[in-house]
């Protein structure tokens, strides 16, 4: 990352780390984490801001930023949860509990080594990456079909024959 070094006199590093309220799942489901992850990145596409990577977890996200160097820390972590708050609530493709958003226990680091924005950069992708795939359409087939299985199957003829609920 050419630029973005980490004696800038401008810009520092912050690693934020917001929790869901009560540490509900409510980014649980795949598509609305992905929306999410989409719109946290252009509520931080801001001049003097640069979202480096981020990761939205069902209970969490995690953020690494390089923001203005003149933002105190906790101005920079209550800018940018209101920002990334404002723009997922107007949202209507996302579904969210009404009330409080994130809750206690968010955190904010200033990063001022590079292997320390390395190690949390690469944290933060492992993160965002899921452990196993997900199953395809194949895979799942028909959730109203049922499938017998072959230990019960006690008729030959229906041995691949599917059973509608």
């Amino acid at each position: 990352m050419q630029g973005m070094g980490i004696g800038t006199p401008t810009r520092k590093w912050y690693y934020l780390i917001w929790p869901t309220y009560r540490h509900r799942p409510v980014f649980k489901i795949p598509g609305t984490a992905r929306i999410c992850e989409q719109l946290i990145r252009r509520a931080i596409s801001r001049p003097a801001w640069r979202l480096d990577c981020v990761a939205v977890r069902p209970d969490a996200v995690h953020l690494l930023v390089h923001a203005p160097s003149s933002w105190v820390r906790t101005q920079v972590q209550n800018q940018l949860r209101d920002w990334v708050t404002t723009v997922i609530r107007q949202t209507p493709a996302i579904r969210l509990p009404h009330g409080r958003l994130w809750g206690h226990g968010a955190w904010c680091g200033v990063l001022l080594h590079a292997r320390s924005v390395r190690t949390a950069r690469q944290r933060i992708s492992r993160m965002a990456t899921p452990s196993r795939p997900l199953p395809q359409a194949a895979e799942i087939g028909n959730l109203l079909v049922r499938q017998e299985p072959a230990s019960r199957v006690h008729d030959i003829d229906r041995l691949r024959q599917d059973v509608v609920l």
